[in-house]
Parts: structure tokens; C-alpha cells; sequence
């Protein structure tokens, strides 16, 4: 029978590109430690591989902190997961963090599977709140912000800024990590719809089709229109607008559909996808949309997901916040509320079949596309994450065999940066990566047993000795050393000065004038 333990690395490596769910990752990298090294590899290039996102359902009636995640993909599977102190908050998606809003204000960021919390400045904080909360006060964390945006992960940065939607006219604000209070960006524009980070900068499209770019990079932030309204044929039934990044480039998607009616029917129609000219997508190629409440992405087709296609879920807040707040005497289109209005939209024919058959539907956290970027940052789920600021809580304290498999805070002292513990190589209470760990004079790959160290500069003990006799001492090893440290090139008048005076052959000696007889 045949050892799986023993699979040749190359053809681990080919099973491993092929796999698609994040599952499948973990439970590939559980196996053994050959496999979980190849793991390690595949990290590298994740970007590569097709991902398959998730659906957080929405909160359930029972006041219970799980909540569950829908992998549409894979035989409809349903995993349940522990938020701390979930029950009751509004809930955005963005770069794999949550965005949490409790009902006494407090805004913080939350990684679903670390649990590492983040708190981020009050609601109370906005400049515009007592706009909203004059008529809307008990559930004004309810609605207050429409759609929240990461700039990048803080799992992977400390330089990172938050951008939103709120408000009764739907301004922009933004947080970046430091700041006290939300900045609200005063402009002659609102009634924004979408929101989407792309290329070091924040654009926003409003109800008619304009798009601005917002730079929050320095004192003061920038704002700039770049597209004109949209064509007045397309506003026909428009329900909802988009931005979402795919290949590179950014797209503006129309969804068209009927959102209240008396017959307590509503739903998406169709979608329609342009470029930012308002020229016409006719084709995604071998890539999928995920469009939904806060988060939308794209990713690369695979067998568990379909080219060319429109996944999306309920964005019909009007059948939400009717259910929500018919016992307050609002008019009740939608008794049933939402959550039914999720599908598959195929771009080539303009069919719609189902994806999660059932009802899920909450007016604070309606279901939304997830995509889990943990994996991608540190190939594994288990990952203590570190945060730029000091979490406000921890869940659980992580365990020596979970720290094992899933990274420390360990720096390498050649390149600096994290070193994990299936790649270090330990030596005089220093910490390198394996491939890091190599000779200063000739880049020979070392091991504990044949290196040598001077100063803190790493040799192989060849050099070390050949170096040893064609200068006759290791000052000038020394003297590189320092400067290393110091960051300064050795130029070749120090490298002069660095090397010791050798004593002169005899026949150098006969031929220099003697300094008695030329005087």
C-alpha cells in the first residue's frame, strides 16, 4: 500500500493548485508535515488559485453569538462560527474583517476567525449624527451607516483607513488608524450607492452615476468627479449600483428589478455591466461577480464556480425595514421581509437559477459575500492575528500547538520579517528563515553546524578561514561588520584602512631607499 507521507513535493504541488475551498486547504496541510510544508509553498501563490467566497447568513432570532457561513459551492454546506458578543449589532463585510456597530454606538473591527477585536472612534463621533437621530434614536445604529470599506487588512498593515456611507443623505466619511472621531467629506454630492478601495484610492458612485475618487492619504483629502451622469436608458427599473474591481480594472453594474409592490413580490430582473465610459461588458470571461450588501468582488471560474456569471444576494431594503418595523404602524409591503432574492445571474443569457434555497433575512445584518483573506495572508485559519492598535479583546488565549502550526511574531534578522516555525533556523538567540541564512562573503546556504559568526555577520566556515589568511587577522572582518550595521557602503579607501599593514617580503625591503642615507 502506498505511503501518502511519501508523495514526491512536485506532485503535492499539483494537487494542492487544484484545490479551490479554503476547507480543503486546511484539511491538505493537516496530513503530515511533508504535506503541510507544500502548504507553505502554495501560500506563495494563492493569488493564482480560483477562491471561493462565503455567505454570512443573516443573525437568527435566538440571541445566540453563532452565526453561520454558507459555502454555496460545496454539497450547500453550512459551518457555524462563534462571533464574540454578536447578538444585536449591524454587520459589514470588508477586506475578510467585519465591521460591528452595537446599539450603544460602538464601532469596532472584528476578524470572524481570529475574534481579534479592534475599536474603532463611537458613532457619536460623526458630525452629522443628530441629523438622523432627531427622528430615529433606539435604532439609529440600525441604518445610520449604509456600507463600510477597508483599505487594506489590518492583519497585514497598520496603515489602513475606513471609508463610509451614511447618514439620512448618504455622505462620505472616513476613519484612518490614529484618529479620534470620523471625518465627514462635505461636498456638493451625496446620495452615494457604492463604495470600492482600488489603487490606493476610495471611489464612490451615487444614485445617478457619477464617480468620485477620494484620496485620504494626506492632511487634507482630495475628491475629484470622473464620470458624468449616467445615460437616462439605463435608469429604467434600476434598483441598485455597484463598483467591483475585476482583472485590474473597475466596473460599474446596474441591477434592475422591483423592490415594492403591493402584491408582496419583489426581485432582481437582470444586471447590466459597463466600464467606466458607460461602454457596454459584454462578456466577464473566465471571471464571476459576487455582488451583495457591502461587500462585492470578483474572482477567477473554476468547477465550483461559474464563468461569466452574477452571484448575488438580497440588497431589498425596503422588504427589510418594512418587517422590521410594521408593529411601529410603517406601511408592510413585504410581511415575509427579506432574504428571498438571492441568486445566479447568467451574463451570456439572462437566466436566474438559485443559490441558498431558503430564507434568511435580518434588518440589521441581511446575508452578504464574505471572502476570507486569512488564508491568503498566512495559509492558515488558526493565525493569531496582530493588530496595528491593542485589541479590546482576545476570546481565548491560543494554544502552543495552535501558535505551532499558524505562525509566531518571530522576526528574521536578515530580512525582518515574520518567521514561522516549519522555516526558522535558531542560532546565538537570533531567528532566520532557512533561505536567509546563508554566508555574507559568498551566499553558501548554512546550517547550525557549519557556520561561523562575527559581530553578528554570518560566515561558512570556508570563507570564514579563507578570509582569516589573506589578511592574516579579522579586523577588516570587524570593521565590515559595524558598517553593515550601520547601513554604509565600504568604500575602497576605508576597505584600505580596514585591512591590516603585512609585512614586506625581502625583496620589497632591498629595493626601498633607506631613510638615513637619503637625508
Amino acid at each position: 500500500m502506498a505511503n501518502w507521507a511519501e508523495l514526491h513535493e512536485d506532485i503535492l504541488y499539483l494537487i494542492g493548485r487544484r484545490l479551490t475551498l479554503f476547507e480543503d486547504f486546511v484539511a491538505f496541510g493537516g496530513v503530515c508535515v511533508s504535506w503541510r510544508l507544500v502548504m507553505a509553498a502554495l501560500k506563495k501563490d494563492f493569488n493564482m488559485l480560483p477562491r471561493v467566497p462565503w455567505l454570512m447568513l443573516a443573525e437568527k432570532d435566538d440571541g445566540s453569538n453563532l452565526r453561520d457561513f454558507y459555502c454555496p459551492m460545496k454539497c450547500k454546506n453550512i459551518y457555524r462560527s462563534m462571533l464574540p458578543k454578536a447578538s444585536g449589532k449591524r454587520f459589514f463585510s470588508s477586506q475578510g474583517w467585519l465591521l460591528t456597530i452595537a446599539a450603544d454606538h460602538e464601532v469596532n473591527l472584528l476578524h470572524p476567525l481570529s475574534r481579534v477585536r479592534i475599536l474603532l472612534p463611537n458613532l457619536t463621533t460623526f458630525s452629522n449624527l443628530e441629523e438622523m437621530a432627531t427622528h430615529c434614536t433606539d435604532k439609529l445604529y440600525h441604518n445610520f451607516i449604509e456600507k463600510a470599506v477597508l483599505s487594506s487588512s489590518p492583519s497585514t498593515t497598520s496603515d489602513y483607513a475606513v471609508m463610509v456611507i451614511h447618514g439620512d443623505i448618504s455622505k462620505l466619511a472616513f476613519y484612518r488608524r490614529g484618529d479620534n472621531a470620523w471625518t465627514t467629506i462635505e461636498t456638493w454630492l451625496s446620495a452615494y450607492s457604492d463604495l470600492i478601495y482600488h489603487e490606493g484610492r476610495f471611489y464612490a458612485v451615487d444614485y445617478w452615476g457619477r464617480i468620485v475618487v477620494c484620496d485620504v492619504n494626506g492632511s487634507c483629502p482630495t475628491m475629484g468627479q470622473i464620470m458624468p451622469v449616467m445615460p437616462n436608458e439605463f435608469t429604467h427599473s434600476l434598483e441598485k449600483l455597484y463598483l467591483v474591481e475585476s482583472l485590474g480594472k473597475l466596473l460599474i453594474v446596474l441591477r434592475q428589478g422591483v423592490t415594492t409592490r403591493d402584491d408582496c413580490t419583489y426581485g432582481t430582473t437582470r444586471f447590466r455591466v459597463f466600464e467606466l465610459n458607460w461602454e457596454k461588458v459584454q462578456s466577464l470571461g473566465n471571471r464571476a461577480l459576487f455582488l451583495g450588501f457591502n461587500s462585492s468582488f470578483s474572482v477567477e471560474a473554476c468547477n465550483e464556480i461559474k464563468a461569466n456569471c452574477i452571484y448575488f444576494t438580497d440588497d431589498c431594503f425596503e422588504a427589510y425595514y418594512s418587517a422590521s418595523f410594521a408593529d411601529e404602524g410603517a406601511p408592510n409591503y413585504h410581511p415575509e421581509g427579506g432574504g428571498k432574492d438571492m441568486g445566479i445571474f447568467n451574463l451570456s443569457d439572462g437566466s436566474i437559477e438559485p443559490h441558498f434555497r431558503g430564507t434568511s433575512f435580518d434588518p440589521l445584518s441581511p446575508p452578504m459575500p464574505h471572502f476570507e483573506q486569512l488564508f491568503k495572508e498566512t495559509g492558515s485559519f488558526t493565525k493569531k492575528l496582530s493588530s496595528s492598535g491593542k485589541p479590546s479583546e482576545l476570546s481565548r488565549t491560543p494554544s502552543k500547538l495552535s501558535s505551532f502550526f499558524s505562525g509566531t511574531q518571530e522576526k528574521c534578522a536578515v530580512c525582518t520579517k515574520t518567521v514561522y516555525p516549519l522555516e526558522k533556523v535558531t542560532v546565538e538567540g537570533e531567528f532566520y528563515h532557512k533561505s536567509c541564512f546563508r554566508c555574507a562573503h559568498g551566499g553558501c546556504f548554512l546550517t547550525p553546524s557549519s557556520y561561523a559568526a562575527l559581530d553578528g555577520i554570518l560566515y561558512c566556515k570556508p570563507h570564514f578561514a579563507q578570509l582569516f589568511k589573506e589578511k592574516g587577522s579579522y579586523n577588516h572582518l570587524t570593521k565590515n561588520a559595524s558598517i553593515k550595521r550601520s547601513g554604509t557602503p565600504l568604500t575602497p579607501e576605508a576597505e584600505a584602512k580596514a585591512a591590516p599593514e603585512q609585512p614586506k617580503s625581502e625583496s620589497e625591503a632591498e629595493t626601498q631607499p633607506d631613510s638615513d642615507q637619503t637625508q
